[in-house]
C-alpha cells in the first residue's frame, strides 16, 4: 500500500500511553504509513524529555496515566502548539467541550482501528499543519551554540559517536553525537544512503544506478546495498 504524504512530509508522531498492547499497535500503524514514530511515553516522568529531545509535530495519547490527567497536562503553553489525538473509551459531552478548549485536538474514541486512526491524524495535519521548517543545533569554534536550518546542509557523515555536518556554504560542523540521534532532528527530505552518510535530497543532481553512485551538488556518494531499496522507494514516490 501506497504511504500517505501530508504536504510531501513526513512528520514526527509521539505516542503518551501506558498500555503496552495499544501503544503497539499505535506504533506499527504508524510505522506502515508515512511517520516518524519517534518515541513512546509510558511513564509520566519521561513525557518532557522525550518531547524535548525528539520536538514531535504530533502526539497521540490517551486521557490519563498513573493518575494524571493528561488533558490538563498537554494544554500547558509547553505542548499547545502541537496537535493532540486523544484516545478514549467513547465519546461523551465532556469531550466534546474540552475538543473547543484546545483547539488542536481531536478525540478518537476505541477500538482502534488502521482506517479511523490514519483519518483522524490526517485531519489534525490538514488542519494545523506543523511548521516546516527545522534546525540542527551545533557549537562553533569558539563553543557557541549555532542553528543550521535544514534546508542548507548538502549531507551528514558520521564516524563513530561524531557526525561533520556538511552545509551548501562548504562549512563543516562537527557534532559529538550519532548518526541515528542527529537523522531524528532532521526533515523528511533527508535520506540515510549507507551506513555512515545521510544525504539531503533536495541536492541529488545525478544518479549512476549502473555504479551504485549519486552526485550531491559536487560531492560522490557511494549507495549502500541495504539502503538501495529506500532510494528507489523515495524516487517512486517523488514522481507520483
Amino acid at each position: 500500500m501506497k504511504s500517505i504524504k501530508y504536504n510531501n512530509q513526513s512528520y514526527k508522531v509521539m505516542v503518551v500511553d501506558d498500555d503496552h498492547e495499544s501503544s503497539l499497535l499505535i506504533e506499527s500503524i504508524l510505522n506502515q504509513e508515512n511517520f516518524t514514530h519517534v518515541g513512546s511515553v509510558r511513564k509520566i516522568a519521561d513525557l518532557d524529555l522525550v518531547y524535548d529531545v525528539n520536538k514531535p509535530d504530533l502526539i497521540i495519547s490517551k486521557l490519563s496515566m498513573e493518575n494524571v490527567d493528561l488533558y490538563k497536562l498537554l494544554i500547558q503553553e509547553k505542548f499547545n502548539s502541537v496537535p493532540v489525538l486523544f484516545i478514549v473509551d467513547w465519546i461523551d459531552t465532556k469531550n466534546m467541550i474540552q475538543e473547543k478548549e484546545r483547539s488542536k485536538s481531536l478525540f478518537l474514541a476505541k477500538p482502534l482501528l488502521k482506517l479511523t486512526l490514519k483519518s483522524s491524524i490526517h485531519l489534525l495535519l490538514s488542519a494545523y499543519p506543523p511548521q516546516i521548517t527545522r534546525y540542527v543545533e551545533v557549537l562553533s569554534k569558539n563553543l557557541q551554540k549555532l542553528k543550521i536550518n535544514c534546508e542548507e546542509i548538502v549531507y551528514i557523515e558520521a564516524d563513530g559517536n561524531y557526525t561533520s555536518i556538511h552545509t551548501i556554504h562548504k562549512k563543516v560542523f562537527v557534532r559529538k553525537k550519532s548518526l541515528v540521534k542527529v537523522k531524528r532532528e532532521l526533515t523528511s527530505y533527508f535520506l540515510q544512503i549507507n551506513r555512515s552518510q545521510i544525504i539531503n535530497t533536495n541536492f541529488i543532481r545525478r544518479l549512476i544506478l549502473g555504479k551504485g553512485i549519486l552526485i550531491l551538488n559536487d560531492t560522490e556518494i557511494k549507495i549502500g546495498r541495504a539502503y538501495r531499496m529506500c532510494l528507489d522507494e523515495y524516487l517512486q514516490n517523488d514522481r507520483s
